[in-house]
């Protein structure tokens, strides 16, 4: 199969998107498929011979996260690389402007189209004040997604969403986690001692945007409320947003620590040396970081809400909150009960071994030549 890919997440931006792109088109390219890559233009990125890279500005919100220029004389010669390469099939892995150009470009050519919601941005809207736009929002989402041949999205809890709206063909496409990259064997006393870990000490990490709706301050002011009783126990922060200068300006203590992003190695090592991977959002529509984490023997707070329910059991792989207040209840209680991080760490590590990508992208593979046979049955 030839395969244009669209996507307005893309490096330098650090995400579960990006890094569900990175392993698709690693496993499509290990298949014998041809991958070309829509994305945003971007100064750190070179020219590739499969990237097309579409005139973007920073979006005022998330600097990081550019938006395509809302037009389509701006974008021909992009778009006459997409038609040399042919594709059999358009992949919309985001719904921005990019996608509503992906879309018609490839009605326009009689080419069959599926897409991704990776994101949940009908509730960042609700975040950032612009809630009353949430109809048109769905009626844009409607129009994007059902003249799509199917829709793929992380977990059942955004299936479900997106069907009650009125989108149809909705798929969940399972992720992966790579065990041998994250794995307990990593764990390191001396990164728990940069840190300033102690002895008899705990080590909770968060990784990830910095942003409204990751909801930090839940995480950041239940840690600092159990500090004076668990002096020992430190905070990281790992990660970068728009939020980040607000969150370092209210939270100023010395057992929390902000810190830039982690990759590769120092991430590996930042997992596998905590004790508690916390995460306070509601809004995930699954959560990479977490399966990362569970696949590092380390057990995940987090709260009981979006999709990380697909992957966290409450008292099995992780412990899941129903409140502010029940998210420092269960915080507290994992930095006094190492018998039960064992416990929970272990059952998380077995459940991510099940979890591979290569697993997880054979079925989205299938999915494409489905979508492919459904496009030739109509013609």
């Amino acid at each position: 199969m030839r395969i244009a890919l669209f996507s307005e997440a893309y490096a330098p931006q650090v995400n579960g998107v990006v890094r569900t792109q990175l392993e698709l088109v690693r496993y499509l390219r290990s298949r014998g498929h041809q991958v070309l890559l829509g994305v945003p233009r971007h100064k750190a990125n070179p020219p590739q011979e499969h990237v097309v890279a579409f005139k973007a500005v920073p979006f005022p919100l998330y600097p990081e996260m550019p938006i395509i220029l809302p037009h389509w004389r701006f974008h021909r010669q992009e778009f006459a690389r997409v038609e040399a390469f042919k594709p059999d099939l358009v992949h919309l892995m985001s719904p921005g402007v990019l996608a509503y150009f992906g879309q018609l470009w490839a009605r326009r050519h009689g080419c069959p189209v599926v897409a991704s919601y990776e994101t949940d941005i009908i509730r960042y809207l609700h975040y950032y004040g612009f809630g009353l736009f949430e109809p048109q929002l769905w009626h844009y989402l409607r129009w994007l997604y059902n003249h799509c041949q199917q829709t793929y999205v992380p977990s059942r809890v955004t299936r479900d969403q997106l069907i009650k709206g009125g989108i149809r063909d909705v798929r969940v496409f399972e992720r992966g986690v790579d065990c041998e990259h994250f794995h307990p064997r990593k764990r390191s006393e001396a990164v728990r001692e940069s840190w300033g870990v102690e002895p008899g000490g705990a080590l909770v990490v968060y990784a990830g945007r910095l942003s409204k709706e990751k909801s930090l301050e839940v995480l950041l002011m239940a840690f600092t409320r159990l500090a004076g009783e668990y002096p020992k126990a430190r905070l990281v922060i790992a990660g970068d947003g728009p939020y980040r200068r607000a969150l370092v300006g209210s939270f100023k203590s010395p057992g929390i620590t902000f810190t830039s992003w982690k990759q590769g190695e120092e991430l590996a090592a930042l997992f596998a040396s905590a004790d508690v991977f916390a995460l306070p959002s509601s809004t995930e529509t699954l959560s990479l970081v977490s399966l990362e984490s569970m696949a590092s023997g380390v057990p995940v707070l987090a709260m009981n809400a979006g999709g990380v329910r697909d992957i966290v059991g409450h008292d099995s792989t992780g412990l899941l909150a129903n409140s502010a207040e029940d998210f420092e209840a269960c915080l507290g209680r994992l930095l006094t009960d190492g018998d039960l991080r064992a416990r929970l760490g272990l059952k998380g590590r077995s459940y991510a071994e099940s979890k591979t990508w290569s697993h997880a992208c054979e079925g989205l593979e299938q999915n494409y030549l489905e979508a492919l046979t459904q496009k030739s049955a109509n013609t």
